[in-house]
């Protein structure tokens, strides 16, 4: 009798934990269509702010509720929200660009939770253009001002006079 008690706690536990690890978004690939880009607008050339476009070559409804873009030359930029998108539509998020660091190429990926027609939350992680090369410009500008703030750091100690008595003067 103790044993089936413990068997049924143990199934009912399971399938309790089982339950729950099935409320995040499910891991898919990009849907074929979907074109995730980095650029900036010329009115936004005077400052840090760049956006994510989305495009929605679908033939489906796309609903965007956060995306993360990572690459090892700036810290990770994260947004949430609601942005949804009908067949052939296309979005610009705002993001200000983080501080930049050394290294080759930008390697930028994004990672992006959304619904298809209101359905379950997915998630997919692609890689993405900057198209313009305007992230990169930045990590690169951020780079070499590290580079010569670090090569450029000069200490200047206590002045002294030597020579004639400057009482005098």
């Amino acid at each position: 009798m103790r044993f089936s008690f413990v068997v049924i706690a143990g199934l009912l536990l399971g399938f309790s934990l089982a339950a729950c690890a099935s409320d995040g978004p499910d891991s898919s690939p990009m849907p074929d269509g979907i074109k995730v880009e980095v650029d900036q607008s010329r009115y936004q050339q005077s400052g840090r702010t760049l956006f994510v476009s989305i495009q929605n070559g679908t033939d489906q409804q796309i609903t965007i509720s956060d995306f993360t873009l990572s690459s090892p030359r700036f810290d990770d930029v994260d947004w949430s929200g609601d942005d949804v998108l009908e067949a052939g539509q296309k979005t610009d998020i705002d993001f200000t660009m983080p501080r930049g660091r050394c290294g080759s190429d930008l390697d930028a990926s994004i990672a992006v939770t959304y619904q298809v027609d209101g359905g379950r939350p997915q998630i997919s992680t692609t890689t993405v253009d900057d198209l313009y090369d305007h992230a990169l410009y930045f990590a690169d500008r951020d780079c070499a001002q590290l580079t010569f703030e670090e090569a450029a750091k000069v200490e200047i100690g206590q002045p002294q006079v030597s020579g004639a008595d400057v009482r005098r003067c």
